[in-house]
């Protein structure tokens, strides 16, 4: 079965390779073509040879990489390859990921494949594979269908741009899913092609950008859930209004009609021109044939007809093919080789002449209309025939010529002839600028091409809202109506007229647009009409564009707030994270009445975006006391729901204000493409390495256990795959990929049946051997290590980090400070004994420093940060020590100590023996840092370098 599926899927991917041939389409491993069934008994097919053969085999590799993007299409964002191994059983024992990837390469080398890019597919460079060559995830598909239904004015008000730019949009477009969602934004040239595949569903093109069966099984896991549905709905019928005319931004009427005659390709049954621009950009000429066996069905004529005879195109005189394959040809698009042959003869030739065949083929299998041939180029980059060969302002077109147009033409024209892989003929390419003067108009005369003139409205500062039921744009009596006016001529004036009132004439002189105010119009239906006279010989009133507006009251203050919140919750700065919000590092706050109250909820996503729990937090008084809101905001950081929130890729702040609504703040943990994850089975912990990096380079791995947490000891990197059991109290797991580290810090409670208090305790000890001013260095990377681990994983994790950092900063303090005065130092944190005023005394110096910095105002200070220059001037001031920057780092180390780095470690040894010979300096910062905590919990930190 394996060895028929290859032949199979490789034939089928090279017919879309070769349909797709310098169209830039690529293809992608998901448009297999195949039914449910037939991916089910590929999967299983796999998974028996797998098992047989005890490796993957070079022979089967396209079915391999089919079920790897099927595997990616229902991949839920927690773990590929743990779903490929649900699949696909003893992949664990015989698989291999770096043969995945190589295969998808050779696809994309074999068959144009596509090929991931951006960051994520740098971080993820093998599994960023199947799942780019899913297109769109199941997972992902409510959050593109939310953003593309949020994008869907500004992506139909710029419907022309290329590709590349169209991805852009998209990607810009402030998303609010998931973080692997915004990875998938990263692949612009996927997402701008799924956009616009989306959108030209409905249009029969001959050769779609998605194999229209994937497009189609896309757009049905889509619609499955009626919200994603909804937004599709809408997005598509936007975006389907702007391909009939880019500028009606504000009319579906009025000039309309002639737009729509020029926007959309034409040719009844006919067979047109078409050219496509290869990634490489270079254009290809070919012919679009019409339904063919639309036309031999609708005859009444039965198929096996066809059987009597062979038939070739009109350019391939020595390429017969059956009869009954021009029932394949319908809709498709077949390469020119000859223009001259096609002009004024069929494009189909039959071996056999059927009649009735014939006369039935006779216009259908003919390129109509006569040379030279228009085609423009449309927003998709696909330059299709116009039969009309009319030009409009702005546009770019393609001119198809069985001879040379003439010099004085194309000097005029400023035509560029260009290649377009035909033997004879020439193809020009015409750019026609915003406005045609007269003797570009009298050129495009002599090639039979016609121009047509306009006068075009866009609207200025608001955009307007769109009512689809009345078929118009809607107002509010309170907004000012400001239009741009422009034409596709030079013109003298705009006339304006509103409701059939006296025509109001606008000289604009020598510009090329007028901005005009209609000012506050009244409630109601208005119809506003603007037409242009032009400038020159052919001078004459422009065919007038209408715009059909209805204005509306605004909504009462009590109804609007049930669509809006009457207040919003802010963070300073707008990207700060979570975590810098609980540090201290960043503000958050709620602007709104004061003497309401505020409901307080957390919300837990997963990486594919979805709910997973609700938490109330609780409530404050009144939306102005944000040290409330810091209180109950720091509850995530405490107890046994701080792992939960902190692991978690996504957390929302939800603040409820009774009938003035909900407002939520979003904040994204990355995944990263190394992290850990923590199993527990009948109460044995165990952590596994997730690396879905792909990187060549290699990965070493340190643990470091929480009761001896500066000694490191080596993990081999496929014990950590398969899982590495972890003993209580548990223990730092740091992996390292190219000098990046990816932490996780794995806490385990002890194991009996009945655990007290005192079992909790984790007993922390450091190295008695690290101890002087030498050695901390080793003591604040070790802290760094702990305090900046990426995930806490298991019961009390949290706990188990500040043991850690706890004991880490207490030895540096005891080196600098003493170790009498620090230990008691840190019991007062807890205690408050001894008393503040007894190590107060005890600093040493004059007995005026400690108090100065008793009496100081220290969170202000540091919050304005002034508090470095306050505290040295004290230190001078009671000869302490006038150096500056030594009582900048000793104030730095006593708020901050993960913060401070050296430009290398050595460095930095001698201000550590200096500051270790001032004690008095060393106390003094740290006395700050013990008033400031008995006063506020949270101190603001800014991280610094010493030189």
């Amino acid at each position: 079965m394996l060895a028929e599926a290859q032949e199979r899927l490789d034939e089928h991917f090279l017919s879309l390779s070769r349909e797709r041939a310098g169209l830039g389409y690529p293809v992608y491993a998901l448009e297999h073509g195949l039914d449910p069934s037939g991916i089910l008994a590929l999967r299983t097919a796999l998974a028996d040879a797998l098992a047989r053969d005890g490796a993957l085999s070079r022979a089967h590799w396209l079915p391999w990489i089919v079920v790897a993007a099927e595997i990616g299409y229902d991949y839920d964002g927690d773990e590929y390859w743990d779903s490929f191994a649900r699949a696909i059983p003893n992949w664990r024992a015989y698989g291999n990921r770096a043969t995945i990837r190589t295969w998808f390469d050779a696809f994309a080398k074999r068959y144009g494949g596509f090929r991931p890019s951006g960051r994520w597919a740098q971080h993820f460079s093998i599994i960023a594979w199947p799942i780019a060559h899913a297109i769109l995830p199941r997972d992902l598909q409510g959050q593109f269908a939310r953003h593309l239904y949020d994008l869907r004015y500004e992506l139909a008000r710029r419907s022309g741009v290329p590709i590349g730019e169209l991805g852009s949009i998209i990607r810009a477009g402030d998303p609010a899913g998931s973080s692997r969602f915004q990875h998938l934004l990263d692949q612009t040239e996927l997402t701008a092609r799924l956009v616009l595949a989306l959108r030209d569903e409905d249009v029969l093109d001959a050769v779609p950008a998605i194999h229209r069966p994937t497009l189609a099984r896309i757009v049905a896991d889509l619609e499955r859930r009626q919200s994603a549905r909804d937004w599709l709905k809408e997005a598509r019928t936007v975006l389907r209004e702007a391909r009939m005319r880019a500028s009606a931004a504000l009319s579906r009427r009025g000039g309309g009609t002639a737009s729509r005659k020029d926007a959309e390709p034409e040719g009844g049954n006919g067979a047109r021109l078409v050219a496509r621009q290869s990634a490489e950009g270079a254009w290809v000429l070919g012919v679009s044939l019409p339904d063919l066996a639309q036309i031999v069905r609708q005859a009444g004529l039965d198929p096996k007809t066809l059987d009597q005879t062979r038939f070739r195109l009109g350019d391939h005189t020595s390429r017969w093919m059956p009869g009954r394959g021009l029932l394949t040809l319908a809709k498709t698009e077949q390469r020119i080789r000859s223009l001259v042959q096609l002009a004024s003869q069929s494009i189909l030739y039959f071996e056999r002449d059927i009649p009735c065949l014939s006369g039935l083929l006779a216009g259908a299998a003919r390129i109509k209309g006569n040379s030279p041939w228009l085609l423009r180029i449309q927003e998709d980059g696909v330059a299709r025939q116009l039969i009309g060969n009319y030009v409009r302002a702005g546009q770019n077109y393609l001119i198809v010529s069985e001879i040379e147009l003439a010099p004085e033409i194309v000097h005029v024209l400023k035509l560029q002839a260009i290649a377009a892989g035909v033997e004879d003929g020439t193809v020009y390419i015409l750019r026609i600028p915003r406005t045609l003067g007269a003797n570009e108009l009298k050129a495009l005369d002599a090639i039979k091409i016609g121009h047509r003139l306009c006068a075009n409205i866009e609207p200025m500062g608001l955009v307007p809202r769109w009512d689809g039921a009345a078929g118009c744009s809607v107002w509010l009596t309170t907004e000012e109506l400001l239009l741009r006016l422009s034409a596709d001529h030079p013109v003298q004036e705009f006339s304006v007229s509103v409701d059939g009132c006296p025509v109001v004439r606008i000289p604009v002189g020598n510009l090329p647009e007028a901005i005009v105010s209609l000012g506050c119009l009244p409630a109601g239906p208005h119809v506003i009409e603007v037409g242009a006279l032009t400038k020159g010989a052919q001078g004459g009133q422009l065919e007038p564009e209408r715009l059909d507006i209805d204005v509306r009251t605004p909504l009462p203050w009590r109804q609007g707030v049930r669509q809006q919140a009457g207040f919003r919750a802010i963070r300073e700065p707008d990207d700060a994270s979570l975590d810098n919000i609980l540090d201290g590092k960043a503000r958050l706050a709620i602007v709104g009445p004061p003497e309401r109250a505020v409901a307080v909820d957390v919300k837990l996503f997963n990486l594919s975006g979805q709910p997973t729990e609700r938490i109330p937090l609780g409530r404050v008084a009144s939306l102005a006391d944000e040290p409330a809101l810091r209180r109950l905001l720091a509850k995530l950081a405490q107890g046994t729901r701080a792992e939960e929130i902190h692991s978690a890729p996504r957390v929302d702040l939800a603040f409820a204000v009774d009938e003035l609504g909900v407002d939520t703040l979003s904040f994204f943990h990355k995944v990263r493409p190394l992290r850990w994850r923590l199993e527990v089975e009948d109460r044995a912990y165990s952590v596994r390495l997730i690396d879905e990096a792909g990187a060549d380079h290699a990965v070493t791995i340190k643990q470091f256990n929480v009761s001896r947490p500066d000694v490191g000891v080596d993990v081999d990197y496929d014990q950590c795959l398969g899982g590495c059991a972890v003993a209580a109290p548990g223990a730092l797991f740091v992996a390292t990929s190219e000098k990046k580290p990816f932490s996780a810090i794995v806490s385990v409670p002890p194991q009996r049946d009945r655990i007290a208090l005192t079992d909790l305790d984790a007993a922390v000890t450091v190295s008695p051997s690290l101890d002087g001013p030498k050695h901390i260095p080793r003591l604040l990377a070790l802290l760094r290590h702990w305090s900046r681990a990426h995930q806490v994983l298991g019961p009390i994790g949290m706990v188990r980090k500040a043991e850690v950092c706890a004991a880490f900063e207490q030895r540096v303090a005891a080196i600098v400070c003493g170790t009498d005065w620090a230990r008691r130092a840190w019991q007062c944190r807890a205690t408050q004994i001894p008393s503040l005023d007894q190590l107060q005394r005890e600093i040493g110096a004059s007995p005026g420093f400690g108090s100065r910095l008793k009496s100081t105002d220290w969170r202000q200070a540091i919050g304005d940060g002034s508090a470095p220059t306050a505290f040295a001037h004290f230190a001078e001031v009671y000869r302490v020590s006038s150096d500056p920057e030594l009582c900048a780092l000793a104030l730095q180390l006593a708020l901050s100590p993960a913060t401070v780095k050296f430009d290398t470690p050595d460095k930095g040894v001698p201000s550590w023996e200096r500051l270790a010979q001032v004690p008095a300096l060393a106390k003094g910062a740290f006395f700050v840092r013990l008033v400031v905590g008995l006063a506020i919990n949270t101190v603001p930190t800014t991280e610094m370098v010493c030189a």
